[in-house]
């Protein structure tokens, strides 16, 4: 329990991301739905690829969501 952090929810990252979430949450509530799912996709393959167990896996899940990325139109 060093500097006071007796768990995750104690991070300044942690309440940080949790302030970010519910931004992108009101602003994305205006989004088309394509535009909502490429969100979804584009943080799950950074999530799915950082959890592999090689360099290429990983690279090749963030360049898939890198491509989710610039593959819907964007908002605006």
């Amino acid at each position: 329990m060093e500097n006071g952090v007796q768990g995750f929810i104690d991070l300044d990252v942690w309440k940080t991301a949790r302030q970010l979430r519910a931004e992108i949450y009101k602003t994305s509530k205006t989004f088309r739905k394509n535009e909502t799912y490429a969100l979804i996709y584009v943080t799950a393959d950074v999530g799915e690829g950082y959890g592999r167990y090689s360099f290429q896996e990983n690279l090749r899940f963030c360049l898939q969501s890198r491509a989710s990325a610039y593959g819907f139109p964007s908002h605006g």
